[in-house]
């Protein structure tokens, strides 16, 4: 036991952590473990470069979808040798997307316990190989993450940003808020309002697709907020890519089926809906796009923003 060592990052600032300061004590007390804090990006890296300094059995990140967005582009930066150690995300912020995908069950709290159960040899833990996004765009260090979107998808996370995240309850069931201004901007025909405009997109050095779009996104999660599953498409990438057009078919009655990725007759090219999972993309467009939570604004004269998918990293899940 005394030579195991276990990293903890924490981002004191995410609404879980400031909630549940008996979570973070439980971490720090457990034998082996080493805690640092970072807010931002910068703090988050410099962070990781101390922890990570000796070789460590698992890196523990507790903190929101961010947090975690800022650590994986601090790792990736990094690059150690042999890859990132075993990562564990725990739910420190307002929905934990990626944690729960990634088989993180319950509060703050109970993660944390259930962490040190497992450290303690009084439980196991569940193991996944999964990639992340790596995002590159000319003029820009690589952004790094498990989820991309534009047009309605930041639409709705600016508003999540600007009006929910201090005042809601720190809770998934949060995120029904922005979905449900989205679906009603949509159904009252605002899709090119709330939209990304025009879009060029590539998946796997194909044909470009040219289109006005109201939501793209990409991610190597399986299961985003609430449970939804909006991808449906060909192909065996781990990258799963969706584009919805401004003006597709039937977009109303065919909400259900896109958020649970059931195709049919419906959602198809003709009707103006695409989706694959791919290896790589491409993406060229104006305005905002979101990895994880966090906005960035991108310009067409920029040149292409580049996705695709890191080698397989080791998620745990103790408990």
């Amino acid at each position: 036991m005394p030579d195991r060592r276990l990293a903890v990052l924490v981002n004191p600032g995410s609404g879980r952590v400031r909630r549940s300061p008996g979570a973070l004590e439980r971490l720090r007390a457990l034998p082996g473990a080493v805690v640092g804090c970072g807010t931002d990006q910068a703090g988050i890296a410099s962070t990781l470069r101390a922890l990570l300094g000796e070789p460590c059995d698992a890196l523990c990140v507790v903190g929101g979808d961010g947090t975690l967005q800022a650590a994986l582009t601090a790792l990736h930066a990094m690059a150690p040798a042999g890859g990132p150690p075993p990562l564990i995300a725990l739910p420190g912020g307002s929905t934990n997307m990626s944690a729960y995908d990634l088989g993180v069950r319950g509060t703050l709290p109970a993660a944390a316990e259930a962490v040190a159960r497992w450290w303690l040899g009084a439980a196991g833990a569940g193991r996944v190989r999964r990639p992340y996004l790596v995002i590159e765009r000319p003029g820009h260090e690589p952004v790094c993450g498990l989820f991309f979107g534009l047009g309605v998808v930041s639409g709705g996370v600016r508003f999540f940003r600007s009006r929910l995240r201090e005042v809601a309850t720190p809770d998934e069931r949060t995120s029904l808020v922005p979905i449900a201004r989205v679906v009603w901007a949509l159904a009252r025909g605002q899709g090119r309002r709330m939209g990304a405009g025009p879009v060029s997109v590539s998946c796997d050095g194909g044909p470009v697709l040219e289109v006005a779009a109201s939501a793209c996104m990409a991610t190597t999660l399986r299961r985003l907020v609430l449970g939804l599953r909006p991808y449906w498409g060909e192909g065996e990438g781990p990258v799963r890519f969706t584009l919805v057009e401004e003006g597709a078919r039937g977009l109303w009655t065919s909400l259900w089926r896109l958020a649970r990725g059931r195709a049919g007759r419906r959602l198809t090219p003709e009707r103006g809906y695409h989706s694959r999972s791919v290896d790589a993309l491409r993406v060229r467009f104006d305005g905002t796009f979101v990895v994880d939570g966090e906005l960035f604004e991108t310009h067409e004269s920029e040149g292409w923003i580049d996705l695709h998918a890191s080698p397989e990293v080791t998620w745990l899940a103790p408990g």
